[in-house]
């Protein structure tokens, strides 16, 4: 007997439960964990992106007071008993990563040392005394001729070919290609992501010598992934694992699998009589957390007279980086598989290719296979261009209903339980999509330019000014900013047409009355008051940069009236604003001041900033707190690199209303 649905959860909001505890800060991340006599890990990364280590010596690192260990390659990598990710099923090759680069440092941030201190700041200063000799190696950076490349990431993989998968063409669909009326074929083209969650990524492991059994507090997607692995990497028995995971600052795919960082700590903690602690810093992050969807492939679509697709293909190749987490082939696999989507295509094939290269490893983000829609659905709209149709028309004429499942597409993919067609003509519904082409056809008509972008979104323009669509629905039209030419050229907008969004989604009204609160009704500003500053969720901070090595950028946004309100201190603190120090900026300061600076910095941080006044506060302002300076008197915020870094939330000081 099939088991009844609760009904109570479908088709209405369900309150979330965490938020009262995540917004006034009683979350726990895992760098809120401490654990009793609890050390502190620090990575030696490598400068190049390709070379051979000569020499590392670490009796420098070794001889700093509060430093306790200095693990190399031939420290750690032995320790290894298997790498085997669950995600990559049981007929997958293992990858085994050198956890420490060993002979060569294969990318820029390639882990090559673990510093054990006694707390995070003594770890940096011992990292930076570590002497690595190297010897600069020619890298492969670039993946689209990596195959063509004299030069190896790793010599056991000629050809720098990481793995592959190919249907070969049959006759009948090369006879389609040929004989097809139209004939649409584009090279799409996307570049590489990282993730960037609010919370780096970070791990706390404690190994009990006594009963051989490790406690793992992790910042993780899957806790069972992360037990698993580590049972399998330990040689022991799974049940003598146990993961605690908390509170996560985001993940993204990027925290689904242990990476090399993760297998170093959990190494490292079964050779020493304390917990360790490792959490990443967002330098760290950009370096060598791992990025994805670096590809390019050739698509093709056969179309008959009326706009029916005959045949498919797509060639598709990726890069994986020098060291991909979990298999490469894993997820590139689905791409191809999946090419075909909602769509009745009756025969199709695809090859897929994926290159080393001696860049930072590839990692999941967000639907690994992503690439599949946005290349099938850049074709389409190229072929409806091209046959004269318009491009939901075309669709219409090639998508499944839901009475035609389950179906098998020529991929080899099965679908089911889906209802693509039925989907799309509500969600034209919803946007109404027939009264938009009217409305496109008069603007164009008048000289204004509007059209339709993906998921949902249309934009509008004219040289000179823009509309939008706002809550209550009707268009407002108004006139940007002139730029140096009088035009008023949008920033984004090489042919100076100024374009704007017009969301469709359930929450339209809710966000356009957010993004024009200074004329909605239901917010009033504050009356004016001195104190601290406070910065606007809801757009960019005014920024400026106090040191030349830690700017990201040093073009400053245009400010906004609601960029900034203020909040007031609370009686009994300091009138000046809170002074800020990243442990970055104290590195090279004297040993003993900087150990007393750094003492209780968290409350020191936390208490300088105050509370803002609820009663006249905005909702959806937020208290800027840890990584910036704030002048009440020039209302300016300086935000460093530095204040980028993630160790959670509440250490950021995201304290929300």
């Amino acid at each position: 007997m099939t088991p009844a649905v609760p009904s109570c959860y479908v088709g209405i909001r369900v309150p979330r439960i965490e938020d009262p505890r995540l917004l006034t800060g009683a979350g726990l991340f895992v760098d809120d964990v401490t654990r009793p006599g609890m050390f502190h890990a620090c990575f030696v990364r490598s400068p190049i992106p390709r070379g051979r280590i000569l020499s590392i010596d670490t009796s420098a690192a070794e001889a700093l007071d509060g430093v306790h260990a200095v693990f190399v390659a031939s420290d750690l990598n032995p320790r290894v008993r298997e790498q085997k990710y669950a995600l990559d099923g049981p007929f997958m090759p293992s990858l085994n990563w050198p956890p420490l680069a060993d002979d060569e440092v294969r990318f820029v941030g390639d882990p090559v040392a673990l510093v054990i201190a006694r707390d995070r700041y003594i770890a940096e200063d011992a990292a930076e005394l570590v002497v690595v000799d190297y010897d600069p190696l020619s890298p492969v950076v670039d993946y689209v001729t990596a195959d063509t490349n004299e030069e190896l990431v790793h010599a056991q993989f000629p050809g720098n070919h990481a793995g592959g998968m190919a249907i070969p063409p049959s006759d009948e669909l090369l006879r389609i290609f040929d004989e097809a009326p139209h004939v649409v074929s584009r090279t799409v083209h996307q570049q590489a992501y990282i993730a960037v969650p609010m919370e780096t990524r970070g791990l706390v492991a404690e190994w009990a010598k006594s009963t051989g059994e490790m406690t793992i507090w992790a910042s993780t997607q899957s806790p069972h992934e992360v037990r698993g692995f580590c049972a399998k990497l330990l040689g022991i028995d799974e049940h003598r694992v146990r993961v605690l995971m908390r509170d996560t600052g985001g993940g993204f795919g990027q925290k689904v699998v242990p990476q090399r960082e993760d297998i170093c700590v959990m190494l490292a903690a079964t050779m020493l009589p304390f917990a360790v602690k490792w959490i990443e810093d967002r330098q760290e992050h950009m370096m060598s957390a791992g990025m994805a969807r670096e590809e390019h492939g050739e698509a093709r679509m056969a179309f008959d007279a009326d706009g029916r697709i005959l045949a498919a293909t797509l060639d598709h190749v990726q890069n994986v980086g020098a060291y991909p987490v979990p298999s490469p082939v894993t997820a590139a696999s689905a791409v191809g598989m999946l090419f075909p989507g909602p769509y009745r295509i009756p025969a199709a094939t695809f090859s897929l290719k994926l290159h080393y290269t001696n860049t930072v490893g590839r990692v999941a983000y967000r639907g690994p296979w992503q690439y599949e829609s946005m290349a099938r659905e850049v074709l389409l709209d190229s072929a409806a261009r091209r046959i004269g149709l318009d491009p939901v028309e075309l669709r219409r004429r090639n998508m499944y209903s839901s009475d035609e499942f389950p179906v098998a597409a020529p991929t080899g993919m099965p679908f089911s339980d889906v209802t693509p067609r039925e989907t799309f003509e509500q969600a034209l519904s919803m946007l109404g999509y027939d009264a938009f082409r009217r409305e496109q056809e008069k603007a164009r008509a008048e000289g204004r330019f509007m059209t339709v972008w993906g998921r949902g979104a249309s934009c509008v323009g004219r040289r000179g000014s823009s509309s939008r669509r706002g809550a209550s629905g009707r268009r407002r039209t108004r006139s940007p900013p002139s730029g140096p030419d009088g035009q008023g050229r949008c920033p984004s907008s090489r042919s100076g047409v100024r374009r704007t969004h017009r969301w469709q989604s359930t929450n339209s009204k809710a966000l356009s009355a957010m993004w024009s609160r200074p004329t909605s009704p239901h917010w009033t500003p504050p009356p004016p008051r001195t104190g601290w500053t406070r910065v606007a969720c809801a757009v960019s901070a005014p920024r400026t940069t106090t040191e030349p090595r830690h700017a990201v950028s040093r073009r400053e946004p245009r400010r906004s009236a609601r960029s900034t309100q203020e909040c007031v201190p609370r009686s009994g603190l300091p009138s000046s604003p809170p002074s800020q120090h990243d442990w970055r900026d104290r590195r090279a300061e004297r040993p003993d001041r900087r150990r007393d600076r750094a003492r209780s910095w968290r409350a020191r941080n936390f208490a300088a900033c105050p509370w803002p006044d609820r009663s006249a506060a905005p909702p959806v302002d937020i208290p800027v707190r840890h990584g910036c300076t704030i002048s009440p008197s020039t209302r300016q915020t300086t935000t460093p690199y530095p204040a980028a870094r993630s160790m959670s939330p509440l250490q950021h000081g995201y304290l929300h209303r």
